[in-house]
């Protein structure tokens, strides 16, 4: 068998780093009690233990210095073994992908976020995730059905109780011969008239439709009903913030919302579960809403949700444990673009 210059290299730097590995690192001996008659007699001091330190401290850190950094070459080299052998794994399974993924790949409107490709396509929103680059070394975790599918069934369950969010659902898995999940797409209504109160609140264009009054009141209101009817049904969002409420801008139209983005949410809890989903809900939307909301319309949506015009002792407590826990999870940041 033939060799590079460069895999001979490879190969005698793994085996002189084995061989340094293998090799007995020499210490130094312990301090004994100095004897006069092992010491010349010209009158000389011996040597302290304070002299003799830099002297150990030389033996015992320098052979296992050269010894870690040949560790640390060996390491490089297995870690660059296996990506190549992991892009050559993904290349052979890109191949399998059929034409229409092909196709719907280079109509890409929004780049990779968080595992997962974004597509727009004839009036819909597809969301596509590859399981075969982000769980190469966990295989176990492509027997279970993908979270395409898991959004699907929660999605026809808000449905089901009456909340607003997008329709037209369809989900698809794509297994190889061993059962693994190599992707799954979920594909939806794709809402052109809407955008999510991230967006409402940063961007210059939508200022004129977020500083109406009339805007601000109808939306606080939408939010604090639908969050209001989820829980009663016993279903938690559990990230809900507000890039995940989507608002229709359209101005003939009242305010309207959308929830989406609902693969972590849970359905019919414990109670002692359901309470802290509820904390834990409502501190997402304060987290944002303390940024571009005032205080007045933060009380009114806690009036509307809790369904009274003033809010009882025991309120109070939940809402001061909700503060807390925002701050203590996410200080002051805030959602961004």
């Amino acid at each position: 068998m033939i060799f590079s210059s460069q895999t001979r290299a490879s190969l005698i730097l793994v085996l002189l780093s084995a061989g340094i590995m293998v090799l007995p690192i020499p210490r130094p001996a312990r301090d004994h009690a100095w004897q006069p008659s092992a010491w010349p007699s010209s009158g000389e001091a011996p040597p302290s233990p304070a002299d003799l330190r830099p002297v150990r401290a030389a033996l015992a850190f320098a052979l296992p210095g050269t010894a870690k950094t040949a560790w640390g070459m060996y390491r490089l080299l297995v870690v660059k073994t296996l990506l190549s052998a992991k892009a050559a794994y993904l290349w052979i399974c890109d191949k399998s992908l059929t034409t229409v993924h092909r196709k719907r790949r280079r109509n890409l409107t929004r780049q990779r976020k968080d595992k997962e490709v974004l597509l727009a396509d004839d009036g819909l929103f597809v969301k596509r995730r590859n399981y075969c680059k982000h769980y190469f070394l966990q295989p176990w975790r492509r027997l279970r059905p993908s979270k395409s599918r898991r959004e699907f069934n929660l999605l026809s369950h808000m449905r089901d109780i009456g909340v607003p969010c997008p329709g037209n659902l369809a989900f698809r898995e794509e297994r190889n011969w061993l059962g693994l999940l190599n992707s799954g797409e979920l594909s939806m209504e794709r809402l052109d008239q809407a955008a999510d109160i991230r967006h409402l609140c940063l961007l210059d264009e939508y200022a004129p439709i977020i500083q109406n009054p009339a805007f601000r009141q109808g939306l606080v209101a939408e939010v604090a009903r639908w969050v209001k009817h989820m829980h009663e049904q016993q279903f938690f969002h559990l990230n809900l913030n507000f890039r995940n409420i989507l608002v229709n801008t359209a101005p003939a139209f009242p305010v309207q919302v959308h929830f989406i983005d609902v693969t972590s949410a849970k359905t019919n809890p414990l109670p002692i579960r359901a309470s802290y989903f509820r904390m834990k809900e409502l501190a997402f939307l304060y987290k944002d809403a303390r940024k571009w909301f005032t205080p007045r319309e933060m009380v009114r949506f806690l009036h509307l949700y809790f369904g009274c015009r003033r809010l009882p002792r025991k309120t109070h407590r939940f809402t001061r444990l909700l503060v807390a826990y925002a701050q203590k999870k996410w200080g002051d940041r805030s959602s961004t673009l």
